[in-house]
Formats: structure tokens, sequence, C-alpha cells
């Protein structure tokens, strides 16, 4: 019991990547946001045993992966248009090839009477 393979568009591996990507920026996304929380409680952490100087890196450091994580964000952001960009086309493909084919067998019922 052989299988055929599956004819796979261009546009298909495009949408398989895109949610590749989506996946994989959202883990880092909320990577981020545990890492900031984790660098955030230690800044309070070094402030009550009065470590200014480290909590002040600590902060440093987590706002610089605030950053990111709104980069993440954004580049999510991004690719959910495409996806949604790919779905329209399609939507507007199928309504396009129901609209001719409802006009053609109008103008064939129009040309037999």
């Amino acid at each position: 019991a052989s299988q055929e393979p599956i004819a796979v568009s261009e546009t298909d591996v495009a949408v398989f990547r895109l949610q590749q990507t989506d996946r994989k920026l959202q883990a880092d996304g909320i990577r981020l946001a545990q890492k900031i929380d984790w660098l955030k409680s230690r800044a309070k952490q070094s402030l009550a045993e009065k470590r200014r100087d480290e909590a002040l890196g600590l902060l440093r450091r987590s706002k610089q992966l605030d950053r990111m994580s709104s980069q993440c964000r954004a580049h999510s952001n991004t690719i959910q248009l495409q996806l949604d960009q790919f779905d329209g086309v399609a939507t507007n493909k199928m309504i396009y090839d129901t609209y001719s084919a409802s006009s053609a067998a109008l103008k064939k019922e129009l040309n037999e009477s």
C-alpha cells in the first residue's frame, strides 16, 4: 500500500514556513517574558540587599530583553497579517471561480434559448 506523493504548491510551502516562524516567535516571546520577570524580581531582591549597581544592571538587561520581546511581537503580527492575506486571496479566488462558472452557465442557457 504505497502512498502517492501529494502535490504541494509554493504558496503552501510559504504558508507552512510562515506558520513555523510564527510559532517560534511566540515561543521566543514567552521565554523572553519569563526571563524579564525573573530579572525584575532579582533586581528587587538586589535593591533590598542594598546592591544598587547590580540591580541597575539587571534592570538594564530586562529593558533590553523587553525591546527584543517587542520586536518578536511585531514580527509575529506581521506574519499573522501575511497569513490573513493568503486566506483572503484563496477566498477571493473561490468567489471569482464561482462567479465565472455561474456566468458561463447563464451565457450557455441564454444562447440555447
